[in-house]
């Protein structure tokens, strides 16, 4: 018994269609061993339909071909976003009051979750652990401690994130969607998780200097494709400024994005030294990097003026 060509073609067809729902992406070279990639569908009398159930959405060309240069979930690099692991970096030292909130929802099969630790004497190492995290123990030192943890990271995106920061929902989405080739960096806007009018102001500069001018800090969770970190040297090992200077050096290689969804974090720094003496300090020690002044002295004097 003769089968119909067509009927072969879609039953075919309809066996790729399994593949890209499992995959998430139109592989050309299934398609080759069904069809031509320049054939239309319509010669063989299978509708649009097909082709966009096969693509998972219209094209934006809204061609009836079926086999497309780049799927939207796909970077420009060719590579298949939903395979992307991110990896999550966190340098921690007595971190324990804050890191169960900072690490809750974050063991994923998605995700690698890395926490790198300065030598605490409190429960930090614990609670990472029992949170599902790799868990590394370095010398105190933050630019150190997030290079460490970058060496050992599997993922095509790294993450940086403080122990005292909680990440929004559907980041991973947002961040996946924003990193369409492997050049791409940004971070997220800044919320306080402190009541206050002085801090909504904090909030409103912070994302201000994000997007207008492009400079973001740490504590928004510094994210950027892995060859990009390697590229620009990682972070700077300084004794303070290490994110400063690093998205300093991004910015003279691409735009860094800036989501529109926010980190939580905490509103320690603010609650202990007040809104004014916080802002203040933290500017005098940007001005005396600008001025030259040395990184040792500067961080000596964040360190007293911190705990004074």
């Amino acid at each position: 018994m003769l089968t119909d060509p067509k009927t072969s073609v879609i039953s075919q067809l309809f066996s790729v269609c399994e593949n890209v729902k499992k995959n998430s992406y139109c592989n050309c070279s299934d398609v080759l061993q069904v069809i031509d990639c320049e054939t239309p569908l319509v010669h063989f009398g299978v509708s649009q339909s097909i082709t966009w159930a096969l693509n998972g959405k219209r094209s934006e060309a809204q061609t009836p071909h079926w086999c497309y240069s780049r799927r939207p979930n796909m970077s420009e690099d060719g590579v298949q976003l939903n395979s992307y692991v991110i990896s999550i970096i966190i340098p921690t030292l007595n971190e324990d009051k804050f890191l169960q909130a900072t690490l809750t929802g974050l063991n994923r099969p998605e995700l690698e979750l890395i926490v790198v630790d300065g030598g605490s004497c409190d429960q930090t190492v614990q609670i990472a652990g029992d949170c599902g995290a790799k868990v590394f123990v370095t010398p105190p030192c933050r630019a150190g401690q997030l290079n460490y943890g970058a060496r050992q990271a599997k993922g095509d995106i790294l993450l940086f994130l403080h122990g005292d920061t909680i990440l929004p929902q559907g980041f991973r989405e947002l961040i996946l969607d924003t990193c369409r080739s492997t050049s791409c960096a940004g971070a997220f806007e800044l919320a306080i998780n402190s009541p206050g009018p002085g801090l909504r102001l904090i909030e409103k500069a912070a994302n201000f200097r994000s997007r207008w001018l492009n400079m973001p800090y740490g504590d928004q969770a510094l994210f950027m494709s892995a060859k990009l970190f390697r590229q620009v040297g990682g972070f700077p090992e300084l004794p303070i400024m290490e994110d400063y200077v690093l998205i300093k050096k991004l910015r003279k290689k691409i735009n860094l994005h800036i989501l529109p969804l926010a980190v939580s974090t905490s509103g320690r720094r603010w609650n202990k030294l007040g809104v004014f003496r916080t802002t203040l300090i933290n500017q005098l020690i940007i001005i005396g990097y600008l001025l030259g002044i040395s990184l040792d002295v500067l961080a000596k004097f964040y360190r007293i003026r911190k705990n004074s």
